[in-house]
């Protein structure tokens, strides 16, 4: 399932600052003790002791100008420019098996034809929120994913609305594509040439 801004998924340096022993506080707990291991791209994370076990916080932000979306009209490539940041949790048992994550996502970018944006333009928002339960502490292969919220929100102007995925799905343990759904999927969760006879009608001009 292609996420709205997977082109741009590269590999990120982890990034995990050590304080010294003596400074460290008494609630804060090493992100390397929790496990599966956190995804270094929202490093540094920042792990809690808590009562119930380590609850980690970390972000990812980014950007991006004039990337090759990997789509065309005819023969004319499609271009985005924006940016994404993500807030991510992860909750843990106090031997550090997760038992449950959770995203949430703010993205904004504009696709045109031109790498420069010129001309006319689709503007692509997305908020919505990602949570992972495992069945299983610390298990990735029995989480159940969730999917929540506007995962494409398309709109040109003189156009308003020209697609949209929203609403919910679920993904269990196992599958690799979701279960149930609920509302609206134009481009059936991210498979964009569902929506690329309407996108390049409005590029076009």
């Amino acid at each position: 399932m292609a996420r709205l801004f997977s082109l741009l998924a590269g590999t990120l340096l982890a990034v995990v600052l050590a304080a010294p022993a003596g400074a460290a506080s008494p609630h804060t707990v090493d992100p390397s003790e929790v496990s599966p291991p956190l995804n270094p791209g929202f490093a540094p994370w920042t792990c809690t002791a808590t009562g119930g076990g380590p609850v980690c916080r970390g972000t990812e932000a980014f950007s991006w100008d004039g990337a090759d979306l990997g789509l065309a009209c005819g023969d004319r490539p499609i271009f985005t420019t924006g940016s994404a940041s993500i807030d991510g949790t992860r909750w843990s048992l106090p031997d550090g098996r997760a038992t449950q994550s959770a995203f949430h996502s703010d993205v904004v970018e504009r696709w045109s034809l031109s790498p420069d944006g010129s001309g006319p333009s689709l503007l692509v928002r997305a908020r919505f929120n990602e949570a992972f339960d495992y069945a299983v502490p610390g298990d990735v292969s029995s989480r159940t994913y969730r999917l929540t919220g506007g995962y494409y929100q398309v709109t040109a102007a003189g156009f308003g609305l020209v697609w949209h995925d929203t609403g919910y799905a679920l993904t269990p343990a196992g599958p690799d594509a979701p279960t149930v759904l609920h509302g609206p999927k134009d481009s059936d969760l991210g498979f964009l040439k569902e929506i690329l006879a309407s996108a390049c009608a409005v590029l076009a001009g």
